[in-house]
């Protein structure tokens, strides 16, 4: 199947939706003009005025919906051709269809995707795309976001309000301009039309250790966070575990006060992704013993609730460029920091991708390391070629390099008790790899 002609392609869509946003402009001209001559020449006739005035808002709302639908629809075919230009690939007509169906497209040097509210594109300082007000416009930029989705916006909510003049039905007008408005302005907010060119990763970034616990805030709302540089733990089965719901004030001197580190961890990951280009991943398991034990169940939100998927969330909202990988696959295996390795390790031979560089406290990398040798030479006697481990990270190290600030953390928390603690812990854990694992 021949490559289309991108240059080609652009012009194309960019014209079609300049027609279609005239057309549609037009229709709307003449559904006001309408609107305001039945209301002055049938102002006597309340029923027969009524009528044909709630007929010309809803077709004008139905109008004002369709044309936000396709300028959606075509603002994702600008962005996507644009973004296959910026990788330099050979595009097939079928591509911008499984474009449309998936919300991405795997190429030989990279991949095109649906840039979502949790993956924004962000343009430098100084360009035309990133000064104001085009930086605020939901679509590939410029004139393209106003015609494609603000026009049809502000026409759709221009109706709604166009609905309370008609006053026998006053309620159900303003039953209509409030869902309707709603309705829009979601729309609008959340129009699929950005796509972004990520290119093949040569090296995997893997944050290790990914405790978490629940922080409790007004009005009896709760939500999951990043365990602190202190955490308070319990024993289960003569080994530490996370406690999710740790007291505000505890003494850090205690036997089962010991480092929690995912805090720190998401600190040195964002410094490196500022400055790397690496695909991110955060310990790939099922969720841990404790966390499964410690959900409400009978709450939707916590039911399937994953401490990678909370970390990756949080890192993802800490730094939106960067491109962090969601496991999504299904395993019974116990979460443990083998289970985890071994994860990252398989996934970077799925994906092709040459080396695996590990990021943790350091208390935790020696078992972390010790790990990924033991699944490393199971692989080889497999007969499968494992990746590249790269030299491991230590997150103080990259810490206390921020400021000041960062450096005097990091300082007390090395020098603290907890921290000598979680030493002893981990080595513990690393000496019985040679048994059951991590």
């Amino acid at each position: 199947m021949p490559s289309v002609n991108l240059a080609e392609r652009v012009i194309h869509e960019d014209r079609l939706l300049s027609e279609r946003t005239a057309s549609f402009v037009a229709a709307n001209a003449f559904l006001a003009v309408a609107f305001a001559t039945v209301t002055g020449l049938l102002l006597g006739s309340h029923s027969i005025a009524d009528l044909l005035r709630w007929g010309i808002v809803g077709l004008a709302l139905f109008l004002a919906y369709f044309e936000l639908a396709l300028g959606s629809r075509t603002l994702a075919a600008l962005s996507f051709w644009r973004a296959c230009e910026r990788g330099q690939v050979e595009v097939e007509d079928h591509h911008l269809g499984d474009f449309y169906r998936e919300g991405h497209v795997e190429f030989d040097n990279g991949c095109v995707r649906m840039a979502t509210s949790r993956r924004q594109i962000r343009h430098p300082r100084g360009s035309v795309e990133g000064s104001p007000p085009w930086r605020w416009m939901p679509s590939v930029g410029g004139w393209n976001g106003i015609s494609g989705t603000v026009i049809p916006t502000a026409l759709g909510i221009f109706w709604v309000a166009a609905s309370f003049t008609i006053a026998p039905l006053y309620w159900a007008g303003a039953a209509v301009a409030v869902v309707s408005f709603a309705f829009f302005l979601v729309a609008w907010v959340d129009s699929p039309s950005r796509a972004a060119w990520c290119p093949r990763r040569d090296e995997v970034l893997a944050i290790m250790g990914r405790g978490i616990r629940r922080q409790r805030r007004h009005l009896g709302r709760v939500r999951w966070v990043a365990s602190s540089n202190f955490e308070l733990y319990e024993l289960v089965g003569g080994k530490p575990a996370h406690l999710p719901d740790r007291p505000e004030k505890f003494d850090r001197e205690s036997d089962l006060c010991l480092v929690g580190g995912s805090r720190l961890n998401l600190e040195a990951a964002r410094r490196i992704l500022e400055n790397r280009d690496s695909l991110c991943v955060v310990g790939f398991a099922h969720a841990a013993p404790y966390l499964r034990k410690a959900r409400d169940q009978n709450d939707p939100r916590e039911r399937d609730l994953n401490e990678s998927e909370i970390l990756s969330n949080e890192l993802q909202r800490l730094l939106p460029d960067a491109e962090i990988e969601r496991w999504e696959q299904d395993s019974s295996d116990p979460s443990n920091t083998e289970r985890e390795v071994r994860n990252v390790i398989e996934f970077a031979i799925e994906k092709k991708i040459p080396s695996v560089r590990f990021l943790s406290i350091r208390p935790h990398l020696a078992r972390v390391e010790a790990c990924a040798a033991r699944v490393c030479e199971r692989l080889r006697l497999a007969g499968i070629s494992p990746p590249t481990i790269e030299t491991s990270i230590a997150s103080e190290d990259i810490v206390k390099g921020i400021s000041s600030r960062h450096a005097r953390r990091v300082e007390d928390l090395v020098s603290s008790s907890a921290y000598k603690r979680t030493i002893a812990w981990e080595e513990m854990g690393r000496r019985r790899i040679g048994g059951s694992g991590g």
